[in-house]
């Protein structure tokens, strides 16, 4: 859609300068676009996922990027959502540690 007739619009522009960019790029998201997602921890579970949810668009930046992730379903059961382990081998850190940047 064009962006005058979006109704939701979420805009980021990022610049890190003492980092190692892993994918720089843009993705185009549909609406209503499904995609199957295989948790990292639990390689029998699948979910249904909406292409506009942010794993939605991290797994379309993971797949035009040649990039790698992986997200966990342990906390999906209690908050309905998936907790990101690593993108590209590179670990998220633990967030209920003091000064963690995850």
């Amino acid at each position: 859609p064009l962006i005058d007739q979006a109704t939701y619009i979420v805009t980021i522009d990022v610049e890190v300068t003492t980092a190692t960019v892993i994918w720089d790029g843009a993705v185009a998201i549909t609406e209503g676009e499904i995609f199957t997602f295989v948790p990292s921890n639990n390689a029998s579970a699948s979910y249904e996922v909406n292409r506009t949810t942010d794993i939605g668009a991290l797994d379309q930046a993971a797949t035009d990027g040649g990039f790698t992730y992986n997200a966990s379903d342990a906390w999906y059961a209690d908050f309905g959502s998936f907790l990101l382990e690593d993108i590209n081998g590179i670990e998220n850190q633990d967030w209920t540690q003091e000064n963690a940047h995850a």
